[in-house]
């Protein structure tokens, strides 16, 4: 099982992350742990994807699976207005569209 760990920053979406966090429960593990929810992924992961020139497959093709796996479950309204305040909105409306949801 692979785990990321990430430092707590000072911006927006640092903090919505946390906010938004999830406590799940993982087969196989005893205890419950905190997840990034699949929206604030999404963010972070097109974040990521801009400061690379848009040039990291990985981080796009992470995006277009996330938007797939989850499309219905999505709060498609905090999606858009946080992409929107972290300059986003058309990386993720690219990516909507690659993952045809619209």
């Amino acid at each position: 099982m692979k785990v990321d760990l990430f430092v707590l920053g000072e911006g927006l979406l640092d903090r919505m992350q946390i906010e938004r966090r999830m406590n799940v429960t993982i087969p196989g593990l005893a205890d419950r742990i905190w997840v990034t929810s699949p929206e604030d992924q999404v963010l972070r992961k097109l974040d990521w994807y801009r400061s690379t020139g848009n040039e990291s497959e990985q981080q796009w093709r992470d995006v277009v699976g996330i938007l797939r796996i989850h499309r219905e479950a999505m709060d498609r309204v905090y999606l858009n207005e946080t992409a929107r305040e972290l300059n986003l909105e058309e990386l993720l409306e690219d990516a909507t569209h690659a993952a045809n949801l619209g």
